[in-house]
């Protein structure tokens, strides 16, 4: 059952980590006409406020949140805002359940980027969700997985093999400039949370093949792979994504492969070789550390680059806006193989204008998720946990062309025996 659609006017909403989707999530959401309040919520409360005294927008405020307390997240909303409409959580997947209790105690709309491990295993197991009951209870939705990637690249393929009677497989690539695979000295500089991200290259990935789901060993299937361009020649492996998990089993329609392949970082290789693992402990001068936490001290945090002054931002457009998904879906119509070859920017083709717009040029996370926010809370979407590519794509697209950027993307059509169209 879908929910109906509702005139969206003086939403509250709690937008959960002050990170590199946090920071821009808030200046693309107090932007909405629609929306009357936003309270980000982090563990860094200095850091909070500072981001909200950057922002310079009366309708945000900042308070210091523990992210896996999902009783104070809820004292928390009813003591500053009463209520909430939704909740943006962008904060690590390992923080998504009791973000996700709390969503549910105050009867709001949940929206996160990324699965928790929890989720994928469950999904795949075709075992009931967590927290999926507690939503389908109050009439809410919970939204996984929807951002960049995973999230509109699976809106875009939920789009193209509504073209197809039947589709056997999906092959995803995503591509960006990683000085580390052409620089003799190898560096590592996270995009986002360092934790997540360092331990998602170590993951083992999962690959779904001859129907079935399957994990692989971290850097499986090395290829050089060229996105033309300015980006070229970019080395990938198949990286722990959440896409492979969920697009087959949603998709349906015959399918019997479906991977994702991401760029090989070699200086996080190098790390997680030489012993920089979460199950690694030396000894420091009597005391025991843990390898990957010294690992992590050491690293830049995303908030510092999200909020980096404009004229270093403008640095980083270019490099931002060379980002590409590549999407291949071979299936047939009317009985004829047919192939689709879909190419999109996911919103990191228009870093300029979003550095304009909301004053960080690396947005595209945050932009999806504001959208699948938007489109869940004006209803039309069964209440319950949901992926991104079970939303309406045409909707989708509709909203994110609304809040300032457009998703852009090609796509080429080929039948057997004809011409590319």
């Amino acid at each position: 059952m879908r929910a109906r659609r509702r005139t969206l006017i003086g939403m509250r909403i709690l937008v959960v980590g002050a990170g590199a989707q946090g920071v821009p999530a808030v200046a693309i959401v107090a932007r909405q006409p629609a929306v009357q309040r936003v309270l980000l919520a982090s563990s860094k409360k200095e850091e909070a406020e500072r981001i909200v005294t950057r922002l310079g927008n009366r309708k945000v405020s900042a308070a210091g949140a523990d992210a896996r307390d999902a009783d104070g997240l809820v004292a928390l909303v009813r003591r500053e805002l009463g209520g909430v409409d939704a909740v943006l959580d962008l904060t690590p997947s390992f923080c998504s359940l009791p973000v996700m209790k709390a969503a549910a105690q105050l009867r709001a709309h949940y929206v996160n980027t990324a699965a928790c491990p929890e989720h994928l295993a469950q999904f795949i197991a075709r075992q009931p969700l967590d927290q999926a009951d507690a939503f389908v209870a109050v009439g809410r939705t919970a939204l996984l997985s929807c951002g960049a990637s995973p999230g509109v690249v699976n809106v875009l393929c939920r789009r193209h093999c509504d073209e197809l009677d039947t589709v056997e497989r999906i092959e995803i690539r995503t591509g960006f400039h990683s000085p580390s695979q052409r620089s003799a000295i190898k560096t590592w500089q996270p995009t986002w949370s360092p934790e997540q991200q360092y331990f998602d290259y170590g993951d083992p990935p999962c690959l779904f093949h001859d129907g079935r789901h399957e994990h692989m060993p971290p850097f499986h299937e090395p290829e050089t792979y060229d996105f033309g361009g300015n980006l070229g020649p970019i080395d990938l492996t198949h990286h722990a994504h959440d896409e492979q998990y969920t697009l087959p089993l949603s998709i349906g329609k015959g399918i019997r492969y479906c991977c994702y392949k991401y760029p090989f970082e070699p200086a996080v290789a190098t790390l997680m070789q030489t012993g920089f693992t979460a199950d690694r402990t030396v000894q420091v001068d009597g005391v025991s550390v843990r390898a990957v936490d010294v690992l992590m001290q050491l690293l830049p945090r995303p908030a510092q680059i999200a909020v980096l002054d404009a004229a270093v931002q403008q640095t980083l457009v270019p490099l931002i806006a060379d980002t590409r998904a590549h999407i291949r879906i071979d299936g047939t119509v009317g009985g004829q193989p047919r192939r689709l070859d879909i190419s999109s920017g996911a919103f990191c083709d228009q870093a300029g204008k979003a550095l304009e717009l909301f004053g960080t040029a690396n947005v595209a996370v945050a932009y999806a998720a504001v959208t699948g926010l938007l489109q869940v809370v004006a209803g039309g979407v069964a209440p319950g946990i949901v992926w991104p590519e079970q939303l309406d794509p045409e909707r989708f697209v509709a909203i994110a062309n609304t809040l300032g950027l457009t998703l852009a993307s090609e796509v080429r059509r080929t039948a057997v025996g004809a011409v590319a169209v």
